[in-house]
C-alpha cells in the first residue's frame, strides 16, 4: 500500500519562516515611526528657538533705524519710557510707526503693527537697562529708567531669567545707530549711501 501525500495547506517549517518574516517588517516599521517621531519633536521644538531668534534680530532691526534726537524731533515724539518696558518710534517706507517692547510675566515680547511678537516665553524676571547721558552736562552711565531724559539713550539692554532661574542671553541694542551712521563727519571721506 502506498502513502499518498496531500499537497493542499502549508507546513509548519512555511508558517514560522512567515511569522517571523512579518515579525521583521513590524520591527522595521515601528523603528521608522519611532525615528520620525523623534525626528518631528526636535524640529518643533528648534522651530521655536529660531521663532525667538527671528524675532531678536527683527526688533533690533527696528530699533536701531528708529530717528534719533534733533532739535525737530524731540524724545518724547520717538521714545517713551515705562515700568514695564519702552516704545519707540519707527518709520517704515515713510509711515510712523510705535514699537513697544513689554514685559508682561511670564513673557517678554513686542508689539508692532498690532501683532504680538515673543522673545522669550518662560521668564521669571526681567530687567531693562538704560546707558548713555539724561541730560547734555551728565556723565554716561547705566540707569534703571529713562525717564526724564533729553537725549536718546547709547545702549538699551533687556536681561531675562528663565523660571528655572537660568539667566538668557542679553539682548543689547543701540537705538538710532543707523541714523547716526548716515551722518557725514568731516572724517569721513565718502558719502553715506
Amino acid at each position: 500500500m502506498g502513502q499518498q501525500r496531500s499537497t493542499a495547506g502549508i507546513t509548519l517549517l512555511e508558517l514560522l519562516l512567515a511569522i517571523g518574516i512579518m515579525a521583521m517588517i513590524a520591527v522595521g516599521l515601528s523603528t521608522l515611526f519611532d525615528t520620525g517621531g523623534q525626528v518631528w519633536r526636535r524640529v518643533e521644538a528648534n522651530s521655536s528657538v529660531a521663532d525667538y531668534a527671528v524675532n531678536r534680530n527683527e526688533l533690533r532691526r527696528h530699533l536701531e533705524a528708529m530717528p534719533v534726537v534733533t532739535i525737530d524731533v524731540p524724545l518724547d515724539q520717538i521714545f517713551i519710557s515705562e515700568d514695564s518696558g519702552f516704545a519707540v518710534q519707527v518709520n517704515r517706507e515713510g509711515d510712523p510707526e510705535w514699537i513697544s517692547v513689554n514685559a508682561s510675566l511670564p513673557k517678554l515680547g513686542f508689539v508692532r503693527s498690532q501683532v504680538n511678537h515673543t522673545l522669550r516665553p518662560d521668564v521669571s524676571r526681567i530687567e531693562f537697562s538704560f546707558y548713555g547721558r539724561k541730560s547734555v552736562r551728565d556723565v554716561p552711565a547705566w540707569h534703571d529708567n529713562w525717564r526724564s531724559a533729553a537725549i536718546l539713550p547709547i545702549l538699551i539692554k533687556i536681561e531675562s531669567w528663565d523660571t528655572d532661574g537660568a539667566a538668557n542671553p542679553p539682548l543689547t541694542i543701540q537705538p538710532g545707530k543707523r541714523t547716526r551712521q548716515m551722518e557725514i563727519s568731516l572724517s569721513s571721506l565718502v558719502p553715506p549711501n
